[in-house]
């Protein structure tokens, strides 16, 4: 996968939209949320490449894009999206490859919510 430096790791304002339309929860539960489904996404999508079920890949990679669009995890989200194309395409091998990738990419994002609640 080409690296996608140029994309933001977070976008706050989508980040500060969650918390207006979810005002009774702390931002650390947001991001925990988050964060959890996050790697359960990415675990489903291992699995799904591991069982040769493209479809199954497609649809969690399809979720977790959305997601972390909704959360401003907007790196997490092109990656995401990128795998969902080449499970659309057949591309299981290029989603393994590229499963490090994703795990590392969703580390980053836990940083920058961690990093993120503590200035917040």
């Amino acid at each position: 996968m080409e690296p996608l430096h140029h994309v933001a790791v977070l976008d706050e304002d989508a980040l500060q939209q969650v918390r207006e339309e979810a005002p009774t929860l702390t931002l650390s539960d947001l991001a925990g949320t988050f964060l959890s489904e996050a790697e359960t996404r990415c675990q489903r999508i291992a699995d799904a490449v591991q069982n040769q079920d493209a479809a199954r890949a497609e649809y969690e990679a399809h979720t977790l894009s959305g997601t972390s669009g909704t959360f401003g995890a907007m790196r997490l989200q092109a990656m995401a999206i990128a795998m969902e194309v080449s499970c659309r395409d057949g591309g299981l091998t290029k989603v393994a490859e590229d499963l490090p990738a994703l795990r590392s990419t969703l580390e980053e994002a836990r940083r920058a919510f961690q990093d993120y609640v503590k200035s917040h």
